[in-house]
C-alpha cells in the first residue's frame, strides 16, 4: 500500500501546529513562525488565515515571511 505524500500546505499546517503545542506546553501565549524558502506564500497564507478562523489565534503579519501568532490559554481545571 502506498500513502500519497503530504501536500505542502498540509505539511506546513503541522508545522505551524506542533509550535503552538510546544509553546503552549512552555505556557507561552505567543510565537513569531517564519515561512521557509521552499513553502508557498499561497499556502504560507492559506495557513495562516485557517488558523485564525479556527483556532482562536491573532495573526499578525510582520513581513511577507515572518507573523506573530498569539492566543489566550484557557483554563484546563475548575477552581476547587
Amino acid at each position: 500500500m502506498i500513502l500519497p505524500f503530504p501536500s505542502s500546505y498540509t505539511r506546513l499546517s503541522r508545522k505551524l501546529g506542533s509550535y503552538i503545542l510546544r509553546a503552549e506546553n512552555q505556557c507561552r501565549s505567543q510565537l513569531v513562525v517564519e515561512r521557509a524558502h521552499q513553502e508557498s506564500p499561497e499556502d504560507w497564507t492559506a495557513a495562516l488565515e485557517h488558523l485564525e478562523g479556527h483556532r482562536d489565534i491573532r495573526v499578525i503579519q510582520i513581513s511577507q515571511s515572518h507573523a506573530l501568532l498569539s492566543w489566550r490559554h484557557h483554563a484546563s481545571r475548575t477552581a476547587s
